[in-house]
């Protein structure tokens, strides 16, 4: 992540409390791009500063629940975002090409592979994009 220009990382297993690191250290932040669902959501919240913004996309933990108290104190915000339509991935690739947009591959299998190819996609040490090649 600090290749791709993050100023600040934290791993979540080392610091299992890491919404309040966030927030100690850094006084918050301001938005969130949260995956893992009920699961993480409740340190997503800790880690905003004021009026802060917690963004779902998915959701990769199913067990737990996010209470939302955290969002209360701070004026904070919780959206959920829609994967979308075909039309709109097509509008998003042809983006992606027109501006020279390189995605980070952390992974490559073959078309052979697909199930470990979704074993991976799914599990904790996937990073970026899982890629399946159909040649």
């Amino acid at each position: 992540m600090r290749a791709l220009g993050a100023a600040h990382t934290i791993n979540y297993r080392k610091v299992p409390d890491w919404g309040a690191h966030v927030l100690s250290e850094f006084g918050g932040v301001h938005k969130v791009i949260e995956v893992g669902g009920p699961g993480t959501a409740q340190q997503s919240m800790a880690a905003l500063a004021m009026e802060g913004e917690v963004a779902i996309i998915g959701v990769l933990s199913p067990e737990g629940g996010a209470n939302p108290r955290g969002l209360m104190l701070n004026a904070g915000i919780m959206r959920g975002i829609f994967v979308g339509s075909a039309a709109m991935a097509q509008r998003l690739n042809a983006a992606v090409d027109a501006n020279g947009i390189k995605p980070v591959i952390g992974a490559r299998f073959g078309f052979e592979q697909a199930k470990e190819a979704y074993a991976h996609a799914w599990g904790p040490e996937s990073f970026a994009k899982t890629v399946i090649e159909l040649d």
